[in-house]
């Protein structure tokens, strides 16, 4: 694979998105109109991977409020006045990315997204099975309530963002 970039997600990556995220995540399945309305109210945290020839994964965040997980699924009116954190809302990667170093370029995208958002922290719910990798990330788990729509196994997660260094 050639060299990995994340890049700004726009509406014609959305077949690409809904693609991923079938095969990514087939037992969290979210409609097309889900990623399109992230899409649509916060272009700045939506990514996706590309190489020189193919969209390989992607990462949809946006403002939010901590220990509110947004339930499967669920298009948004609106984002919060107040919010406190930058909400991971999905990122996936194909298995041809993986281990390139992909995510850990997205999770520096996002902190300089959050950073610009004026929020601190990142959230996000965890499946089954990713517990471990978010906590090399720096993603520790925390008692919330709204996970029902995910079904078992998941978690929320919450890490602080690094001072930048000057």
């Amino acid at each position: 694979m050639a060299k990995t970039i994340w890049m700004q997600a726009g509406a014609g990556h959305l077949p690409d998105i809904s693609r991923i995220a079938e095969e990514v995540h087939p037992d969290y399945p979210e409609s097309r109109a889900v990623f399109a309305n992230r899409l649509a109210l916060f272009a700045p945290g939506c990514f996706v991977c590309q190489t020189d020839d193919a969209i390989y994964g992607y990462l949809i965040s946006h403002p939010w409020r901590r220990g509110q997980p947004v339930p499967l699924d669920t298009e948004l009116a609106a984002l919060p006045d107040e919010a406190d954190c930058l909400y991971l809302h999905d990122i996936a990667l194909l298995p041809a990315a993986r281990g390139k170093g992909a995510s850990a370029l997205a999770l520096q995208a996002v902190e300089q997204v959050a950073r610009q958002a004026g929020v601190t922290v990142l959230s996000l719910v965890a499946l089954p099975g990713t517990e471990a990798y978010w906590s090399r990330q720096g993603f520790d788990a925390r008692a919330c309530a709204g996970l029902e729509s995910y079904g078992p196994g998941v978690s929320y997660r919450e890490r602080v963002i690094p001072a930048q260094q000057s």
